[in-house]
């Protein structure tokens, strides 16, 4: 499981997304953003099935994503509680 911000300083989460996926394919992905557009649709594509949680989130909503992606069901551009 990797929990990363979609804005990084010195690079972005989406490129650590990515190299961590090349050595573990299998790797669940939540992102966290506070920006409406959080991925892009190239990106998407590329990862695939992630999860992204909105900021600010409660503790209920972090728990809720990473069940969720631990479980196989990402919470695709919502908060964990499944809300677009």
């Amino acid at each position: 499981m990797l929990l990363t911000d979609v804005s990084l300083p010195g690079g972005s989460g989406v490129e650590l997304a990515l190299a961590a996926r090349r050595h573990h394919p299998e790797l669940r992905v939540v992102f966290a953003t506070g920006y409406a557009l959080a991925l892009t649709p190239p990106q998407r594509e590329v990862l695939g099935d992630v999860a992204v949680l909105r900021k600010p989130y409660a503790a209920h909503e972090l728990f809720g994503a990473l069940s969720g992606a631990l479980s196989g069901v990402a919470a695709s551009d919502s908060t964990a509680t499944g809300k677009p």
